[in-house]
């Protein structure tokens, strides 16, 4: 019974992988095969974000691309804060691979990965099935809790409550250093009213906002348009939790529901967002 638990998690963990990217892998969609023709910013990876030097949001299934083509270098990441136990945002096998001979590591160092509890469940199993031990002196997990601070790097961070996987305490999170305050807020159907009051205990500098279906309100159920992010930043603004110097971008767009990244431009600029894509960076 034990493993059959387990079992379901880790399908659940791979059930949802429809925002892979753009263009998507096998899509022969107008979106996509304009993606290919344009190239450029047009061509998305799963969503990914560092903070400062240390700090990486999600290890998706790209990150080894990110590396490749981005810049990205793990080594001096030391936290890692993962979101949900989804595909597109946690895929553990890659993250593991920090012991010799796979990495040459600086000795002593060491990278903290954070996350929910069923994410530390596929963790856990991820480890049994890529180690034959626990080598705590290079990885391990930390478990959050719901409005519950942490400190590292000297940031505080903050998980927060997203409306995404039923039975799953998805996180977004609040990341606040020296004064300035961050929210990376996807994946999740707006914003449940516990976070609404806890955004309200900071001003936010800068907001990433789930914009999984640019063009239709209303498709999916675990997700934001971008209909839905001119509404929470319209609130944040009428609330004070923003103002018109911060900083808004949507980002984790679905092929099937995008425009070309010249379009998106156009169209969000005057709603007051940025349009995300592979390599932006944002300082605030």
């Amino acid at each position: 019974m034990p493993e059959r638990k387990e079992s379901f998690n880790e399908a659940d963990f791979l059930r949802d992988r429809r925002f892979g990217g753009v263009p998507a892998v096998f899509c022969e969609c107008e979106s996509c095969v304009q993606a290919r023709k344009l190239g450029g910013r047009n061509l998305r990876t799963r969503t990914s974000a560092r903070v400062d030097d240390h700090v990486l949001i999600d290890f998706s299934v790209n990150s080894f691309a990110h590396v490749l083509f981005g810049g990205l270098r793990l080594s001096q990441i030391h936290h890692v804060l993962i979101t949900h136990s989804h595909l597109d945002h946690f895929f553990p096998d890659d993250l593991l691979a920090v012991d010799e001979p796979k990495a040459h590591l600086p000795q002593g160092w060491h990278v903290n990965v954070y996350g929910n509890q069923r994410v530390g469940a596929i963790w856990q199993k991820a480890v049994r099935r890529n180690w034959s031990h626990r080598n705590d002196e290079r990885i391990s997990f930390q478990q959050l809790s719901l409005f519950q601070p942490v400190e590292m790097d000297g940031m505080t961070v903050t998980p927060l409550k997203a409306d995404h996987i039923p039975g799953e305490e998805c996180f977004l999170y609040r990341i606040e250093r020296q004064g300035r305050s961050l929210l990376y807020a996807h994946d999740t159907h707006g914003l449940p009213e516990e976070t609404w009051q806890a955004l309200r205990q900071s001003h936010l500098d800068c907001v990433v906002l789930d914009c999984t279906s640019v063009m239709t309100p209303d498709v999916f159920s675990s997700h934001m348009s971008f209909q839905d992010n001119v509404a929470i930043r319209r609130r944040m603004l009428q609330e004070k939790i923003a103002d018109e110097k911060t900083i808004f971008i949507a980002t984790h767009f679905a092929h099937t529901y995008i425009l070309p990244h010249s379009e998106l431009q156009q169209r969000m600029a005057p709603e007051g967002f940025i349009p995300a894509y592979d390599g932006l960076c944002v300082e605030f």
